[in-house]
């Protein structure tokens, strides 16, 4: 999801890059959407749900991979809370 590929038997090293190039481009996008995690955040929060942006943000990671069983010509994240 976040355009790291990763070798076959990667070395500690290519461990190392590969882990700090994902950091970075995962905090890259949650500083970008920030605005619209601390929306989100606050909708859970009104329920009585509290989560952490960074939760937030994995949650919406997990959802929109390729292996989530979403099809592909449609993805949207709906939040539904039952109170």
């Amino acid at each position: 999801m976040m355009g790291i590929t990763l070798p076959g038997s990667p070395s500690v090293a290519q461990h190392i890059a590969d882990g700090q190039r994902l950091a970075t481009a995962i905090r890259g996008e949650s500083r970008r959407d920030v605005r619209v995690l601390e929306s989100i955040q606050q909708q859970l929060d009104q329920r009585g749900i509290t989560r952490h942006l960074v939760r937030i943000f994995d949650a919406i990671l997990w959802y929109s991979q390729p292996t989530a069983s979403v099809p592909p010509s449609r993805r949207e994240i709906s939040i539904r809370l039952h109170v």
